[in-house]
């Protein structure tokens, strides 16, 4: 596979929740929510119960805005690159989902509570798989390590749209939220956010052209096929030039 050479920055990124509330649907289903600071970092992505003063239930999701305006053919390949801060509870396993074109947040503006629903296709009360457009496989609390980076793959639907769309717009979701199963613990996976004051810690997105996979494949195939030299069967004769024997 060729090198991911391409590589960007968010413009913005933003955790937006809806927090402490008496049931999980009232939490999860919520049309609006509770913004952090534009320049918070980092960002938790937390599927949670807690019963300490009552049983409530938190909901919060990470809001990314690349601007891809400079690709225009789908890349070959993309994947995401994010760097864990620390866990909670062992943390929350993830998925990264499509956010709607017209969401408040882009690469220029911040994200607004408003858009704490605004996952495309999201429906109320139903889960997320088969109806968001999903952009990566999903990524377990297992394979999470905090201080380490993850690179998560991102999928033909991703690729279209970075391509497509001049604003690149996603959200990483935990795995409860999107299957819409309501959580028995409080599990949070924070993660390093554009304002990460290491350069090397903020969220990347990073692709390889197609035009690059062209020239890769190109190159490989050139030592393709079948070798003449020094080639001996064991058949009685004599070697010629070729390299092979003279029956």
């Amino acid at each position: 596979m060729p090198k991911f050479v391409n590589r960007t920055v968010p413009g913005k990124d933003r955790m937006i929740g809806k927090l402490n509330q008496s049931s999980w649907a009232n939490s999860r289903d919520a049309t609006s929510g509770t913004a952090a600071s534009d320049t918070g970092d980092p960002i938790t992505v937390r599927n949670a119960k807690t019963t300490a003063g009552g049983t409530k239930y938190s909901v919060t999701r990470m809001f990314i805005a690349f601007d891809t305006s400079d690709i225009k053919e789908i890349p070959a390949h993309a994947k995401i690159d994010l760097r864990v801060s620390s866990l909670v509870g062992d943390g929350t396993g993830f998925r990264v989902v499509k956010v709607q074109a017209g969401a408040t947040g882009d690469s220029d503006t911040a994200f607004a509570t408003a858009d704490f629903d605004a996952l495309q296709g999201f429906s109320s009360g139903a889960t997320m798989d088969g109806n968001v457009i999903t952009y990566s496989p999903e990524v377990t609390a297992a394979s999470l390590a905090a201080g380490q980076h993850r690179l998560v793959h991102l999928n033909a639907a991703a690729r279209r749209d970075m391509a497509d769309l001049s604003e690149f717009k996603l959200a990483v979701v935990g795995l409860k939220d999107y299957s819409n199963t309501a959580p028995t613990a409080d599990k949070r996976t924070l993660i390093d956010s554009v304002d990460d004051s290491t350069a090397a810690n903020r969220p990347r997105l990073m692709w390889v052209s197609a035009g690059d996979a062209r020239k890769v494949r190109r190159g490989r195939g050139s030592a393709r096929g079948f070798s003449t030299k020094n080639v001996n069967l064991a058949t009685g004769g004599k070697t010629v030039n070729n390299g092979f024997e003279e029956l």
